[in-house]
């Protein structure tokens, strides 16, 4: 049988003047990429907020709901119980930290829902782009320039990829904290109070 041709990602596929193509879908893959690491990285913080023995079951649960809205608030009701159960700053920081990470995720997730269910073209003036669905090209600007200030440019990937390696960075510096606040609740209460880890 014959082998059929090897395939050179690098080149454009579909129209001629596509040339920028390669790019656009090498950035789409990074940024996709990306947002894997903030599922994951959340997952991490649910399974260190129930403080439990098999972690992996638990990162399985957090992943088995489909909805985004519905895994953070997987991780809201436990969190809630664990920052409200003892006195002291860092429980008061916690819980801050947390409502502010998860109002970044929630937009960032935004980001990413307009990367996976929009519709990717391609144009001789604009290059290529991503546009919502595949229905709605007839709400695009005629205007080049205008266009370019409304749809999925790799440029604007870019951004939403640094937007979500951020939430990843800041989610992993919070499960440090979480980890450090479980192993010694009353830290900052009972300041002689010998920290677990320093024990070791």
């Amino acid at each position: 049988m014959t082998e059929p041709p090897p395939y050179d990602w690098r080149k454009p596929i579909g129209v001629d003047y596509a040339l920028d193509e390669p790019e656009f879908m090498a950035e789409y893959g990074r940024t996709m990429s990306a947002w894997g690491n903030v599922e994951h990285a959340l997952g991490s913080v649910f399974a260190t907020v129930l403080n439990v023995e098999q972690v992996f079951h638990a990162r399985a649960a957090f992943h088995s709901v489909i909805s985004f809205r519905d895994r953070l608030g997987m991780i809201d009701a436990p969190m809630a119980l664990v920052t409200n159960t003892f006195p002291g700053e860092q429980w008061a920081h916690l819980r801050k930290e947390w409502g502010r990470l998860k109002d970044a995720t929630s937009k960032s997730s935004r980001y990413r829902n307009i990367l996976a269910h929009m519709h990717v073209w391609h144009s001789p003036t604009a290059g290529t782009f991503g546009w919502k669905d595949i229905t709605r090209i007839s709400e695009l600007p005629i205007d080049a320039v205008e266009r370019k200030k409304v749809t999925v440019t790799i440029s604007r990937m870019r951004d939403y990829r640094k937007s979500f390696e951020i939430c990843t960075r800041r989610i992993g510096e919070f499960e440090g904290e979480l980890k450090k606040a479980m192993k010694n609740p009353v830290r900052d209460v009972f300041p002689t109070a010998i920290d677990s880890g320093a024990s070791e």
